[in-house]
């Protein structure tokens, strides 16, 4: 069973980037960030883990591993979904600036 740092390890390697810049969009020290993912830091806020998971771009649910009821995707649609998602975020972004 995957945990929700390893969750977040794969996610910030989809990104394709750094630690240090997922850390900077999350507003935290990249040694924070490291000692997040190595389990150091064990209870990180719960608002760290929201503003990390922005950083990578997926949801707190999906960071956490919460169960969505009602709806059941495979791996493959929930990539699909997350490509989509980061092409829409990129959009916007370039749309609207970085916030």
């Amino acid at each position: 069973m995957t945990d929700w740092r390893e969750r977040l390890r794969i996610a910030i390697q989809q990104q394709g980037v750094t630690h240090a810049e997922i850390a900077r969009r999350a507003g935290i020290a990249p040694e924070t960030l490291s000692r997040i993912l190595s389990g150091t830091h064990s209870r990180p806020q719960f608002s760290t883990v929201i503003r990390l998971a922005r950083a990578v771009r997926v949801s707190v649910g999906e960071l956490l591993d919460e169960p969505v009821r009602g709806i059941e995707l495979t791996k493959k649609e929930r990539d699909q979904i997350r490509a989509v998602a980061v092409i829409l975020f990129d959009a916007f972004r370039r749309a609207y600036g970085e916030r």
